[in-house]
Order: structure tokens, then sequence, then C-alpha cells
């Protein structure tokens, strides 16, 4: 068939052909030159075939394709928004979680405009800085750090970044990972804790809290004005420390009906202040 088209277009002709040998029947990827020949009078005689065998360029060639195919897979299934961005801070590539992330696309971003420009101002510094350490000998920059996204709308993601230096490249690879949800729960537990710590030490009872094993780990600092003693003198003391021996016995048995029915009995007894007196003390507990 290449003979045959040689011939036909009356010059060389170059090929790309799998060949299986007679000789041992394996199979080998050849690229050939057909030539035409002719005689002294100008006829056609036959063909001139010129091979060399290419086998294992065609299979690194074969290698190379599954390798990217198995490279877009990954880095289109990560789970993440991920992008590859270069020495100049230019994001190369970028993959769909990247685009419902940020609310960009291909065309918004690859290869015309910069990362930084979707970085809250007061992180901006801080980024350049690790990217430009990340490409110098002996610097470690943090591979993992937080940092505030603005999306194409104007909304700010807080992002938990993982990013490093491609091997053999001067680009990094980076997955985001919006943790905006955790972050707003921890800032309302935050201030779900201060408004509680608030109520606590500005109330005139004395609060206090105690670990299963009967160790104080919380007292509010109203117990000064009753006993003399700073909140800190309590802490990991065990609770029976404090009551007064003749009063022990009653207390134990208050706390074990306690934790039996849940039910907030108001019980008595007595502590020794700073000073050595003995004072009376009222209190209604209930487990946590």
């Amino acid at each position: 068939k290449n003979d045959l088209a040689a011939m036909h277009a009356n010059q060389p002709t170059s090929n790309l052909e799998w060949v299986t040998f007679a000789s041992d029947g394996h199979r080998a990827f050849l690229e050939t030159i057909k030539t035409p020949m002719r005689n002294a009078h100008g006829d056609l005689v036959g063909v001139l075939g010129i091979a060399r065998d290419i086998t294992e360029i065609k299979q690194q060639e074969e290698e190379l394709r599954q390798s990217k195919n198995w490279y877009e897979a990954i880095f289109n299934n990560t789970g993440t928004a991920t992008c590859i961005v270069n020495e100049n801070n230019e994001i190369v590539i970028m993959n769909d979680m990247f685009e419902q992330l940020t609310g960009f696309d291909q065309t918004d971003l690859v290869n015309k405009t910069k990362w930084t420009d979707y970085v809250m101002s007061e992180d901006r510094n801080r980024m350049l800085q690790f990217h430009k350490e990340r490409r110098e000998a002996g610097k470690n920059p943090p591979k993992q750090y937080e940092f505030t996204l603005i999306s194409k709308s104007g909304s700010q993601h807080n992002i938990l970044i993982n990013i490093d230096l491609i091997p053999g490249t001067s680009m990094s690879v980076a997955s985001l990972l919006d943790i905006t949800p955790r972050v707003q729960a921890q800032k309302e537990l935050k201030q779900s804790q201060e408004k509680y710590q608030s109520l606590v030490e500005n109330i005139n009872d004395v609060i206090y809290e105690l670990d299963d094993q009967w160790t104080i780990s919380y007292i509010s600092p109203t117990v000064e004005a009753v006993t003399g003693y700073q909140p800190e003198y309590y802490l990991g003391k065990h609770f029976m420390d404090v009551v007064m021996q003749e009063d022990q016995a009653t207390v134990l048995q208050e706390h074990e009906k306690l934790l039996q029915t849940h039910a907030i009995s108001p019980f008595i007894f007595r502590i020794k202040t700073k000073n050595k007196s003995l004072v009376w003390i009222r209190i209604s507990a209930r487990p946590v």
C-alpha cells in the first residue's frame, strides 16, 4: 500500500506503520521512507524502502498519553479546589472545584491574572513572601496555612491551603479547602464563651465546676469575697478538701443522690475561710 503510494506520488513518502516479522512473529513500529526507483530510461523499476524502528518512542508516547490522562483525572477529581501557579504568581491551570469556589472560570483567570488579586490585603504580603521563599535554597516556608479569599461575587472565604513546588519546576500546586463554616462556628463559640464567662464572673453567687474526679476545674472570682482566697487557690483541689470534715459524709451523700436523680436539690455545708473562720455554704448543683 505504501509502496504504491510512493509510486503514484512519484516522490519519496514517509510513513508510520506496524510490521510483524515472519522470523519470530514480533511486532515493531517503523518509520519508513519509500522512494520510487527508475532506470536510466526513466522507467519505474521498483521502490527503495528505508525503515527505522521507533517502537520504543511509540511506547514512550503512549505512556506519556496515559500519564497525562491519569494526571487530568486526579487533578479534576481531588475533591478540593486545586490550581497550579507559576513563579510570576499567574494561574496556569485550575480544576472545576476551583472554579466553583472562586466563581471564575478558565477564561477569567488562566494566564490573565495573578492569584494575589483575589487575596485579602491583610494576607497578601505574607503569602508573597512564602511564594518567594519557596523558590529560594535553604528556605522552608509553611506548606499549610490559612488566608482569606475574595470570590468573583466579592464574598469572603476562609481558606486552608496546602501548597508546594512541583519537583523539577518553578511552579507550585495548591489545594484550597473552604473552612468558612468552621471558622464561623469557632467565632460563635468564642462569643458564647465570652458571654458565659462575663455572666459567671459578674454574678454575686459563687459558680464552680468539678471534673469526674471531683477536682475543682473552675471557680468564679466571687469566691474571694466569701472565703478570702483567690480562685487559683482552689483550682486542682479535690472538692472534699474544701469541705469541713464533719460535713463530708453529708456532702458525699447529696452528690451521689444528685448523680442518680439529676434533680437539683440544694444542700449546705461549712468551709474554712482564709482568716480561719467558718462560713455556711448553700449550693445548688447539677451534672453537666
